[in-house]
């Protein structure tokens, strides 16, 4: 079998082999191309030393140098090199306390995490499929290379990995790997906010996320404040993380907070309070209640709503969406600034300080209801009265 990488890789490994190496396609990009997807993110695996890498190509960064990995790049495009290596001892459940280079790719293969992640691709050898990894992706099964126990205890991240590739790709969890999965879901707590975040972002937005569910049924992340919930059916919602991080907390009772102890970034966690606040607070069912809720939250927060509406409430969307849009595609006002008059015409009135606000908060609110009074002379009739 034959694949089509890009010339950058070519000239890599082009590169790694005229200088006495071997080299090989590995990971991640050997699994999407043998599945039939266009990866975009290449990894090389090498007995080159990470010194020498870096003295056969004129640009690199040594992103890991400690742990064998360079980062090649050949007109603009990064390639991460990783001399083959095995490790030892993981002493926090995430990295390992030490690291040993090798030169035989068997060995570093061996440590990788599940088969179908362990095959290997040379253009002029082909596919290197030690644990038959190709077998795995054929029957859509996830499953660790060797002891699972093992496999899982050097790097707890690994758990949430299966399930996430599970969520992803829609496989299915080979028995073993799934019950060491979950009897060791406790070592999660060693492992940094940030990366659980990762993780569990890309497991919940993944286009079979009830493949995960025996993670979100476990209460894996109780220690966060996540609560134990059913996820089936979550991916009948948009793959968009606020509206199913939103879904998420609702499913499983859970505040916001969950999202402060993931170390979420800002706009996702506005996001979803914006979700909630509707969720918890809203009855939007007609033209007046959509532009309330276009005013307290703008457009985009609203549409997405509209989907937990018709998930958690049965709503009809198709009628919401199209209300909405008709609001936005005519001009209706739905905030202060598509009034006809604006803050100077309300100072000029006699208004001051906090009264402008104020009253044009009050405008908007009347125009909402009656559209008809969005005239210049309509509203400065009704601020002088």
């Amino acid at each position: 079998m034959e694949f089509l990488l890009p010339i950058e890789v070519k000239i890599c490994i082009d590169t790694l082999e005229n200088a006495g190496y071997e080299a090989f396609c590995v990971g991640g990009a050997v699994r999407d191309m043998l599945l039939g997807a266009g990866p975009l993110d290449f990894d090389v695996t090498t007995n080159c030393p990470p010194n020498e890498i870096m003295n056969l190509f004129d640009k690199t960064v040594p992103t890991g140098i400690e742990h064998g990995t360079v980062t090649v790049i050949i007109d603009g495009f990064a390639i991460e090199v990783t001399t083959y290596r095995t490790e030892d001892g993981y002493s926090d459940s995430r990295h390992p306390d030490k690291v040993l280079f090798v030169g035989n790719i068997d060995d570093d293969l061996s440590r990788r995490d599940f088969t179908v992640n362990a095959i290997a691709y040379n253009p002029k050898s082909g596919i290197y499929d030690p644990y038959f990894g190709r077998q795995d992706l054929q029957k859509h099964i996830l499953r660790t290379v060797g002891d699972p126990q093992r496999r899982f205890s050097e790097d707890a991240l690994r758990i949430m990995r299966l399930f996430r590739f599970a969520s992803k790709l829609d496989f299915r969890l080979e028995s073993e790997s799934h019950n060491a999965a979950i009897k060791l879901l406790p070592l999660l707590e060693k492992i940094s906010r940030e990366r659980i975040f990762g993780e569990l972002t890309a497991m919940l937005c993944g286009k079979s996320a009830e493949n995960a569910n025996p993670f979100f049924l476990s209460g894996a992340l109780a220690f966060l404040g996540l609560g134990k919930c059913d996820i089936e059916g979550i991916s009948s919602l948009p793959r968009d993380r606020s509206i199913r991080f939103a879904a998420l907390l609702i499913l499983s009772s859970s505040e916001t907070a969950v999202l402060e102890n993931l170390r979420a970034d800002n706009a996702l966690k506005g996001e979803v309070a914006s979700l909630l606040r509707l969720y918890n607070e809203a009855k939007i069912d007609d033209s007046i209640s959509i532009k309330q809720a276009l005013k307290a939250e703008g457009a985009d927060i609203v549409r997405k709503y509209f989907y937990l509406l018709s998930f958690f409430k049965g709503a009809d969307i198709k009628a919401l969406l199209s209300e909405l849009e008709r609001i936005i595609k005519t001009g209706e006002p739905y905030s202060a600034a598509q009034l006809a008059i604006g803050g100077e015409d309300i100072k000029n009135a006699g208004f001051s300080g906090r009264e402008i606000g104020e009253t044009l908060n009050k405008l908007i609110d009347e125009v909402i209801a009656d559209p008809s009074l969005n005239s210049r002379e309509k509203l400065m009739n009704i601020i002088t009265k």
